[in-house]
């Protein structure tokens, strides 16, 4: 039989909004009840966290039924997760950037850090990584936007395909920072359908292509030379 956790001794970690005044009155906020209580777990271990709402004290006040809460607590973690973004960023780090193993991932974890995680978490948690990572692409083609209107850029085109009759995989990645510009998946892989599905969303970004490497596909030939 499975045994419950002992919760026991597990420190507990309290978050209070930042805002501490009433913006309609001025009035110093007053706490009024634990919002949410989770247990995460972080790179030094498992916690109880509570966060904690406030809210003016003035029941005549206009703004006395808002209760405010940690901003900061709401970054800890993602949605349906009890392992912080701490936790998840390192595996992250070290599957893609050390090159490590789920296997040397979860010893380091339960070893160095003794943190509770199986090897099904530790594989689970990459893919999250994955999402969060792709979440961000928007945000750092911008920072890199001034360098790409004067540069130009150099794109690198990725083709998994399986057997005949099953959707084909294209990335298109900038070279020099590594961004993913555009993926899609294509049932047809005519130079037609290259060009408007493939080709034509990364020129639409406004950018100019100084050139592209990939496999000496002549369909991606066709269309690059269509588009580009």
């Amino acid at each position: 039989m499975r045994r419950a956790k002992d919760n026991r001794q597990v420190p507990k970690r309290y978050y209070r909004p930042e805002q501490t005044t009433c913006p309609r009155c001025g009035q110093t906020l007053r706490r009024c009840y634990s919002v949410w209580r989770k247990y995460i777990i972080f790179l030094d271990g498992r916690y109880l966290v509570v966060s904690l709402g406030y809210r003016c004290p003035d029941p005549k006040c206009a703004g006395q039924d808002r209760v405010y809460e940690s901003q900061a607590v709401r970054r800890l973690t993602v949605r349906g997760s009890s392992f912080a973004l701490e936790v998840i960023v390192r595996i992250g780090y070290w599957r893609f950037w050390n090159r490590w193993t789920v296997a040397q991932i979860h010893e380091m974890l339960t070893q160095a850090h003794h943190l509770p995680i199986s090897e099904r978490e530790v594989l689970y948690l990459i893919g999250v990584f994955l999402v969060l990572l792709r979440c961000t692409y928007h945000l750092r083609l911008e920072e890199h936007a001034a360098y790409f209107r004067r540069h130009g850029i150099f794109i690198a085109i990725d083709a998994l395909k399986p057997e005949n009759g099953n959707t084909a995989l294209y990335v298109v990645r900038e070279l020099r920072f590594g961004l993913v510009l555009h993926q899609v998946s294509l049932l047809s892989t005519a130079h037609q359908t290259l060009a408007t599905r493939l080709f034509q969303p990364v020129k639409h970004l406004g950018y100019r292509v100084r050139g592209w490497v990939s496999d000496d596909e002549k369909a991606l030939r066709m269309a690059a030379a269509i588009v580009l």
